[in-house]
């Protein structure tokens, strides 16, 4: 007797479910981004680590003049690039903080049209199951008074 509950906003909720899943990936690249440039910048300071190490060693034996500003401007390098790459990473945990806001959004915008499914749902539940009761009713009344 009751047809299926058609959802008149099941467009939109698709469309939230799709936002929220495009902000889901684009919080993932994000992370992913991020985790590289750290891995970089680990790179860059155990590089300056090693050379420090090295030069700590070469400082005990011999070293020329020439040798200790080719270290000095190296290392000069090392630092800059440190910092360069530590900004980096702070704008990229900057874009992360904001493609999870951007998540947590759409996540709550979706929930939202869920929740008006869910109550539309159970109101077009109570709704068919009055109609069958009513009609449940109507057919017991005949009944009965066709027996009699």
């Amino acid at each position: 007797m009751s047809g299926r509950f058609i959802f008149p906003l099941q467009k939109v909720l698709d469309i939230r479910t799709h936002q929220e899943d495009q902000k889901a990936i684009e919080l993932g690249q994000a992370r992913h981004a991020l985790y590289q440039e750290e891995q970089k910048l680990d790179h860059l300071r155990i590089k300056k680590s090693n050379t420090l190490q090295q030069s700590d060693q070469d400082l005990q034996q011999t070293v020329r003049l020439q040798q200790l500003q080719v270290l000095g401007t190296y290392l000069d390098q090392l630092n800059r690039q440190i910092k360069t790459k530590t900004e980096e990473i702070e704008q990229k945990s900057r874009i992360v903080e904001e493609k999870r806001i951007d998540l947590m959004k759409a996540s709550k915008e979706k929930k939202k049209v869920e929740k008006l499914k869910e109550r539309q749902k159970e109101s077009y539940k109570k709704e068919t199951s009055k109609r069958e009761t009513k009609i449940i009713d109507e057919v017991a009344l005949r009944t009965r008074k066709n027996s009699n």
